[in-house]
């Protein structure tokens, strides 16, 4: 691949590169001049293409993009245009190695999202230059000053932009330029007209020979549009992934991946595009950065896997049998015993069905797919890589033995993401049809923000007056009846609402691998409790399960389910007896959801088929029906998170992963989108979430307490994740004081009152064994991201980290997100369980303007309230004098 896209380029077409359509420019002589491309290089010492075929670890020649992307004022005027004033902007340049632009903003402007345009070259081509003898653009620039010497005024040097739009395509706009002052407001507007207007932009700012890489930038960005873009015999822009796809089967087979040679590293790493803007400047962009990167992710994930589990690799593993039964538990510990590169090893999720046989260490048999049996992969306390659930195993020694183990690729999860990554730019909704009166989805996935403009073409606003079939007269009637007797101020009439979110009304299709019998009885639980809120009564009742557990025919299946999974002493549901409660479970859904008039629901459960269409994938007839969505905690996920993979795998050579990690709402919040932040919380009790609220109430007792443990986290055997034995033994000795206390009126705190959060896997892995060991158990132990939407009166958060003695190593901690859910489940009690004497003072200080700041805050918060507590066993507990209370 070194040599790979410069064997493959062509030689330089001569003229101007665009129309691509092949038509030549029709522009007056002068107009040629200011637009044709440079003959020559500035300076042979500058690089050139060659650049790209060797090892840089970058994107860019080192500091060019940095300081190119740094704002520059400027002064704009178009060639031909009556008007001979000039606009003072601000100019930067994005030297991005497959779509550079040049933006344009307005100079001193404080709104925000700054408004912008931005000049790409799938759209224009510019030209960059000097006021230097010797550049190609000197004599350009020595003509425009004889013909208007008060655009240069002040400037003793200049470097000129000469930017030639393609017919008919105006600049990309972004930004709320509507928010703008008056004056700065009028000038935008008239800078927009001209723009619009005029086919040749000219850009200059003031230039000294002293100044830093102007001429480096220049050259660089010629041979970007030059050598790269601009000439379509070479790709244009994304020409990389152009190059790379040539090269893919064309029977349309398993498809290669193709590093980009620029951006290795001497160390071995693979540097990231580095998202620079949230939003995509077109529809090109959005599905080279989101569908070739999601393309890298799946065809990273089939050779990773039909690398290591193929019948050329021997792995360790010991058998774990189950008393009195042939079933037995086949812990796997990955070798990589082939002659291929290293390779990480991946996380297997179960229920991944796998094939396996034991060979001998010594023989040199070969392994052919016919000698091999049957297992599946299950979730098991373990120190190994994964475990297989084996249904029959001779009872005998396998010591000398190892185990090949070959798993089929299940990418099904990957490929509905790139299709739905694909779909997003053509499905059509009402405001994509007619101006002003309906919701563009496409432009809002461009995340520009134009659409928010209220006098522009895109805006769309619909309240409950317009969707509502009461007459206009009787609503108004209504409405002030209703103001009369419940009187607002101005503050509550402009407050935000959010209705508590409900735990699942439906069963996310990645997840109905792991349906339990107890999720349907959990229902039954939590309705017969005595100390339900209204709310919570009304919320209960319209509920999906709610809905449907009434239904005979399912309770039925789930009977027949759980029994038949306990005469085989299977650990869960086979994937056939999950197919057939999931044919259930929709077959009951689907009359409710066709009479439903509002349906509530997570994002990640949104893309269900059977929430869109009542006939299933086979007819697309869709409900009836306004759509809405709401997102807690920023989780909803435009990526690799939209749909969940049987592997989970450390970050390899894909340069688009930095733009698939970021989600739909994360992009539209830094857009500037109206998404409004809720500041205080009115669900949990008012200390638990102290640091976000506005105002602190004077109340009885502490319903938020930091348990201190003295503990390292550690990582056992090759997971690359951690666990905390200190902070699971404490949890579980916390439980057992808790369950044995009773007040002066006999109250009493039950499992049901009582969640544990832990934000790793295996954490929660090891928290499952030491409880059931201990015989001692709660509602539900989670990871944080499986608690969305759920909550408990009482919640132990174990943060498992620190793991060094600097305390140092926050990683997901400060995960401002992952956080906000986490801290949200707890209704009346909040225990967080950590390591204060790590993250002392100092660290605290140390982090509070660094990526820790969210976790530091938090910090800060518990011990200027001195509700902390130092572990020293179950004493901490029984003889403290602050008891917790779920009053």
């Amino acid at each position: 691949m070194h040599k790979l896209l410069h064997s493959m380029q062509c030689p330089m077409a001569l003229g101007l590169p665009y129309p691509k359509n092949g038509s030549q420019c029709r522009r007056t002589p002068e107009v040629q001049t200011y637009c044709r491309p440079p003959t020559k290089m500035s300076s042979q010492s500058l690089p050139g293409p060659e650049w790209f075929d060797a090892a840089h670890g970058c994107d860019a020649p080192a500091g060019l993009g940095k300081e190119a992307a740094v704002k520059r004022r400027c002064r704009v005027a178009f060639y031909g245009d009556p008007c001979t004033d000039y606009a003072a902007c601000q100019i930067r340049l994005i030297l991005d190695s497959q779509d550079p632009r040049v933006i344009l903003t307005m100079r001193d402007t404080k709104s925000f999202p700054c408004p912008q345009f931005i000049f790409t070259l799938e759209k224009c081509f510019i030209s960059m230059g000097m006021e230097k003898e010797g550049d190609d653009l000197f004599q350009t620039i020595k003509e425009l000053r004889a013909e208007n010497p008060h655009w240069f005024k002040d400037f003793e040097k200049v470097t000129l932009w000469v930017i030639k739009k393609t017919a008919g395509e105006d600049p990309i706009e972004t930004g709320f330029s509507w928010k703008l002052d008056q004056k700065a407001r009028e000038e935008w507007c008239s800078l927009r007209d001209r723009l619009r207007q005029s086919s040749c932009v000219l850009i200059w700012k003031n230039w000294a020979e002293n100044h830093k890489d102007p001429e480096p930038i220049q050259s660089w960005f010629n041979v970007l549009q030059l050598e790269k873009i601009a000439d379509p015999t070479k790709g244009g822009i994304f020409w990389a992934y152009n190059i790379i796809n040539q090269l893919q089967p064309a029977d349309g087979s398993d498809e290669i991946h193709v590093e980009l040679p620029w951006l290795k590293g001497a160390n071995g790493e693979y540097a990231k595009w580095n998202p620079s803007e949230p939003y995509f400047c077109s529809e090109t962009e959005r599905k080279s950065r989101l569908i070739e990167g999601s393309r890298i992710e799946r065809t990273i994930q089939h050779r990773v896997i039909t690398t290591l589990f193929s019948t050329a690799n021997r792995h360790k593993f010991w058998v774990e049998r189950l008393p009195e039964s042939k079933h037995c538990f086949v812990h796997v510990k990955v070798q990589n015993t082939s002659d291929e590169e290293q390779v990480p090893v991946p996380e297997i999720r179960p229920p991944t069905k796998a094939r396996f046989t034991f060979v001998e260490n010594q023989s040199i048999a070969e392994i052919t797919k016919a000698n091999l049996s049957s297992g599946l992969v299950v979730d098991r306390q373990t120190t190994a890589d994964f475990v297989l659930f084996v249904p029959f195993l001779p009872g005998k020694s396998y010591e000398g033995y190892s185990i090949v183990v070959v798993i089929k690729p299940d990418l099904e999860a990957t490929d509905r993401q790139i299709r739905a990554l694909r779909e997003a730019g053509n499905i059509r909704v009402h405001g994509d049809a007619e101006p002003r009166q309906g919701y563009s989805l496409q432009k809002t996935i461009m995340g520009r923000g134009v659409e928010f403009h209220p006098d522009g073409p895109d805006y769309f606003e619909l309240s409950v007056n317009q969707i509502s079939n009461v007459e206009q007269s009787l609503q108004k009637q209504r409405l002030a009846y209703i103001l009369q007797k419940f009187p607002l101020d101005d503050m509550q009439r402009e407050a935000p609402g959010m209705v508590r979110p409900i735990d699942s009304i439906s069963i996310s299709r990645d997840q109905l691998s792991v349906l339990r019998a107890k999720s349907a009885s959990s229902a039954v639980v939590k309705r017969q409790s005595d100390k339900l809120g209204q709310d919570e009564v009304d919320l209960h009742d319209v509920q999906m399960k709610s809905l449907v557990l009434k239904e005979e025919l399912f309770l039925i299946k789930v009977a027949d389910s759980c029994n038949s999974s306990k005469r085989t002493s299977h650990p869960g549901l086979t994937q056939e007896r999950t197919k057939e409660l999931k044919n259930c479970l929709e077959q009951l859904y689907r009359p409710k959801l066709e009479k439903a008039k509002i349906v509530a629901t997570t994002l990640n459960n949104a893309s269900q088929d059977i929430l869109w269409f009542p006939r299933g994938e086979s007819q697309k007839r869709p409900y009836n029906r306004n759509d809405n969505a709401l997102d807690q905690s920023g989780h909803s996920a435009w990526g690799p998170r939209a749909a969940s993979s049987c592997y989970n795998l450390p970050n390899g050579a894909n340069e688009s992963a930095l733009f698939l990690k970021r989600s739909l709402m994360e992009r539209l919040y830094k857009t500037g989108y109206t998404l409004i932040t809720l500041t205080t919380d009115y669900k949990s009790h008012p200390q638990i979430l102290d640091q976000y609220n506005c105002q602190e109430q004077n109340l009885a007792g502490v319903s938020s307490v930091f348990i201190s443990v003295i503990s390292l986290a550690r990582h056992f055997s090759n997971s690359r994740q951690w666990k905390n034995n200190a902070q699971a033994y404490l949890a579980r000795d916390l439980l057992k004081e808790l369950y044995s206390f009773r007040s002066s009126s006999e109250d009493q705190i039950k499992r049901a009152d009582i969640m544990i959060i832990s934000p790793l896997k295996d954490q929660n892995h090891l928290m499952d064994y030491v409880l059931s060991e201990s015989n001692v158990g709660c509602r539900n132990n989670l990871t944080v991201d499986s608690c969305q939407g759920s909550e408990a009166n009482l919640v132990i958060y174990l943060m498992t980290r620190p793991s060094d003695h600097e305390g140092m190593s926050t990683e997901f901690l400060v995960d401002k997100q992952r956080m906000n859910v986490a801290l949200d489940c707890a209704r009346k009690v909040q225990v967080i369980v950590g390591n204060f004497d790590v993250w002392n003072r100092m660290s605290i200080n140390i982090g509070e303007k660094s990526k820790n700041a969210f976790l530091m805050s938090l910090l800060r918060d518990v011990s200027a309230k001195g509700h902390t507590l130092g572990w020293y066993g179950v004493p901490t507990v029984t003889e403290t004098d602050r008891q917790l209370s779920l009053s």
